[in-house]
């Protein structure tokens, strides 16, 4: 019986030291999202969208642009942060620009052009972004050169 007893205790015991280990991740995943998102509103306002990578490791968060503003160089301003070093690893404005994750460590960036070349140039530079090694690698912009 005694047996049965102190092994009932020591299982409870082992299970609210892995259930406060649980909660304290939770609250420190917590703590992180609500930094980026209050750095969001402080610079951006309401107008915010936060998309997140694949394994939800780093956000970019980035200012709506309303798309009824009739300015043709529109700034898009963003930044990625680094959700488990609590940190800003990117941040730019990019006149006419798009942006989105291309995988886990990989943005794609767009940029317009000031002048078309050729009736094959889609009009913009696109580019690759690497967020750990902030490695920016030009992507050909014609049609039949993806």
């Amino acid at each position: 019986m005694n047996k049965f007893l102190l092994f009932n205790i020591a299982i409870f015991i082992l299970s609210s030291c892995v259930n406060k280990k649980l909660i304290t991740t939770v609250e420190q995943n917590n703590k992180s999202d609500t930094i980026y998102k209050q750095i969001a509103l402080k610079r951006y306002g309401n107008k915010v969208e936060f998309l997140y990578n694949k394994n939800k490791d780093y956000v970019l968060c980035k200012k709506r642009i309303d798309k009824n503003n009739l300015n043709p160089n529109v700034l898009l301003d963003f930044f990625v942060y680094n959700i488990i070093a609590h940190e800003i690893v990117y941040e730019d404005k990019i006149p006419n620009g798009q942006i989105e994750w291309l995988d886990n460590l990989h943005l794609i960036i767009r940029q317009q052009k000031g002048i078309i070349n050729s009736t094959t140039d889609k009009g913009y530079i696109e580019y690759r972004y690497n967020i750990v090694s902030g490695r920016k690698q030009t992507i050909r912009n014609e049609k039949n050169h993806p």
